[in-house]
């Protein structure tokens, strides 16, 4: 135990670090779709953390069996451990940094004024209208909703899921694509009658309207 508390302050200032970057990259609309996100990612810093913890404390064994005495070189050795062993939540918050914050900043902020988003108790609900596919995407980075082609224009979203004890889910999604593009109609529903996924395709004119629908009751 004596051991572990000489790491404290290493691990105390990665979590730091940490947390201040998810509290960057968690920006107005993320917090919309899912009021938890900031609970969950500092669930997950915990768990680095201790696993950092776990790693140090073998570092300080093989350190000790090899002799290394120098302070400036254990600390080190420490430092780049547990940044390597965090380096999964650097990236990924980094990259989300750069998308929510920089290079979407603008986007994300005129989506919270142009669509519905209810996020109360265990129920999400979003309807959005008119969406470009740099605009669906914002959505597809955080639910479980389909990637779309990329030369998909006039996307609705209707989106509805309920995580109570009876887990209820529902998207339905309705976008145009050109004509030369290709796109397959499909049906699927599990024995159960409990969930179906299922596309539609018509051609109009030169373009197609597809309507893709999954759910879960």
């Amino acid at each position: 135990m004596k051991k572990a508390f000489k790491y404290i302050p290493i691990i105390f200032v990665n979590f730091s670090i940490l947390l201040l970057l998810s509290k960057l990259w968690i920006d107005p609309f993320e917090q919309a779709l899912n009021n938890n996100t900031l609970f969950n990612e500092v669930a997950k810093i915990i768990g680095f953390s201790v696993l950092s913890l776990i790693g140090l404390l073998i570092l300080s064994r093989i350190m000790r069996k090899r002799q290394v005495q120098l302070f400036n070189r254990k600390l080190i050795y420490s430092i780049v451990l547990t940044l390597l062993i965090c380096s999964y939540l650097y990236t990924d918050y980094t990259i989300k940094i750069i998308n929510n914050c920089l290079i979407n900043n603008n986007t994300r902020s005129e989506l919270l004024r142009k669509t519905v988003i209810n996020n109360i108790n265990a129920t999400t609900f979003i309807f959005a209208q008119n969406l470009t596919e740099l605009e669906y995407n914002q959505f597809a980075r955080t639910l479980d909703i389909p990637k779309l082609n990329r030369s998909a224009y006039n996307i609705d979203l209707n989106y509805n899921d309920t995580r109570s004890l009876m887990h209820e889910f529902s998207t339905q999604i309705k976008y145009d694509l050109p004509k030369d593009i290709g796109v397959k109609e499909f049906n699927y529903q599990s024995d159960k009658s409990d969930y179906q996924k299922n596309q539609t395709v018509e051609q109009i004119g030169n373009i197609q309207k597809v309507a893709f629908v999954k759910s879960w009751w």
